[in-house]
């Protein structure tokens, strides 16, 4: 399973509405996450064990209310233009897996 398909599969497992058939809700729980494709070249006990640098640290203030890593967008949804072709051609990989 190529990457992209693994996170489209991951995140749709995560996001199941239905918890009976959400990943790690099932038989296996947990270990289903562990084992996913997604994460195949992931060593868990280094992640476990702290031994895991992030690629991304965001910078982040003691303010509870900091949303500075937030893109900021316009809340009034009628005055959102349509996708250009470029931005719908990103969504096409999600198009197979439905």
């Amino acid at each position: 399973m190529n990457t992209n398909k693994a996170l489209v599969s991951v995140v749709n497992g995560l996001l199941q509405v239905d918890i009976s058939k959400r990943l790690g809700c099932q038989k296996h729980g947990s270990n289903a996450i562990l084992s996913h494709p997604f994460y195949k070249n992931l060593k868990w006990d280094d992640v476990f064990e702290r031994r895991t640098k992030p690629s991304f640290i965001p910078k982040v203030t003691s303010n509870a209310f900091d949303t500075s890593n937030f893109d900021e967008y316009d809340e009034d949804r009628t005055k959102s233009k349509a996708l250009s072709k470029t931005e719908q051609a990103s969504f096409e990989e999600f198009d197979e897996v439905f």
